[in-house]
């Protein structure tokens, strides 16, 4: 295994729109280095959307979309309508009524603003591949400050044209248990989404933990029901721990181990994939193009990242023993074949050093790092 070589540092100063910018030359535009034409796109947890060039780590716009998220925790911000010319932001859970904000792509132009209810707190947001609705996950009724609840999982539907909530619906009932929508997703051919929860779990209210996942039904939003025994606090595909993407027609599924499910079409546990972390592993990303499976391990664990080839199910680890050790709490593909992965620095209780990396998994190489003003709540890569 070649070592990690960092090639680029960029550093962007907090109160700055637009910051300098340094590129490598002679980059290769490779299956796994970006081509230069391509973007990424971060939501901030103080409420900024930048647009960052891949080519040269320079934040080439910024938008704000709303308040300061009440925690610094990864979610699913960020979604992109299936021609790619629709960007779906839903703006943090913090003091604000949170909303969705339409955006074209390319240079961050909002053309929509569509208020969210307020009964309901809102982590996940998708686009119907198909139908182009707009899908937000989350928890009803909304947590109050200082009190842990049972909060019962929602899923509301928006439609774009009249930037109306068209249905809103809780897939399960509280009963005593806190459904907290860790991550979701829309099947490609719309016909289903998928809810992963990972919420509650903490030593002074373990009784209102919840995981697994459920399949639920669209357009009616019905929760599917489980084909075996259910238990309390835990979704119909009981091993689901995590986060969840699309992979061709079916889906990956991340279970808080080395773990990784394989769901056909139909939501149906076909296959797994070992990632070769031992470690409580959450993240997971598709890169079909490719045929590559990335397994992501957190900042406070043995750290790495593994790439699985789809075909062989063979992985292998990069990033443990390398300066930077790579690690993070979301990742992304770009069309190009590279990855870019948003980390922090856990110290004192706090996040700190907050950053983007590209990488190049071909080479075991880091691309590029771009010091960030906030904590990266969301990440998305993208073609002009």
């Amino acid at each position: 295994m070649s070592p990690l070589r960092l090639i680029i540092a960029v550093g962007i100063v907090a109160a700055a729109v637009v910051a300098a910018a340094t590129s490598a030359p002679g980059q290769r535009a490779d299956a796994g280095a970006s081509d230069g034409s391509e973007q990424v796109l971060t939501l901030l947890r103080d409420g900024r959307l930048l647009a960052i060039s891949a080519a040269t780590g320079e934040v080439t716009a910024g938008i704000r979309t709303g308040s300061r998220a009440e925690a610094a925790e990864a979610r699913r911000s960020l979604a992109l309508s299936a021609d790619g010319r629709t960007l779906a932001v839903l703006s943090p859970f913090g003091t604000g009524r949170q909303s969705i904000f339409v955006v074209d792509p390319q240079g961050l132009r909002v053309t929509a603003r569509i208020a969210l209810p307020r009964t309901t707190a809102y982590q996940d947001i998708a686009i119907g591949p198909r139908s182009g609705r707009l899908y937000v996950f989350g928890i009803a009724p909304a947590p109050r400050k200082g009190r842990d609840e049972s909060a019962a999982p929602t899923v509301t539907v928006v439609d774009p044209a009249s930037r109306k909530v068209v249905r809103s619906r809780s897939v399960r009932a509280r009963a005593g248990h806190y459904w907290y929508i860790f991550d979701a997703l829309i099947s490609a051919d719309e016909s289903y989404a998928l809810t992963s929860y990972h919420g509650g779990c903490t030593p002074q209210h373990a009784g209102l933990c919840t995981t697994g996942a459920d399949v639920v039904e669209l357009p009616s939003l019905r929760r599917r029901s489980c084909t075996g025994a259910a238990s309390a606090g835990v979704g119909c595909l009981s091993k689901v721990h995590g986060f969840l993407d699309r992979y061709a027609d079916g889906a990956l599924a991340a279970t808080g181990s080395a773990e990784i499910l394989r769901l056909d079409r139909s939501a149906r546990v076909v296959g797994s994939y070992s990632a070769g972390i031992d470690d409580h592993l959450l993240q997971v990303a598709g890169d079909a193009a490719h045929g590559r499976v990335y397994v992501l391990a957190e900042c406070l664990g043995r750290r790495g990242l593994s790439v699985i080839d789809a075909v062989t199910g063979e992985a292998h680890v990069i990033g443990q023993a390398a300066s930077p050790r790579l690690c993070g709490h979301r990742i992304a593909t770009a069309p190009s074949g590279a990855v870019v992965l948003a980390q922090a620095t856990l110290k004192g209780g706090r996040q700190t050093d907050p950053r983007l990396l590209l990488l190049d998994p071909t080479r075991d190489q880091v691309i590029r790092t771009v010091d960030l003003p906030s904590f990266p709540l969301d990440v998305l890569a993208l073609g002009r």
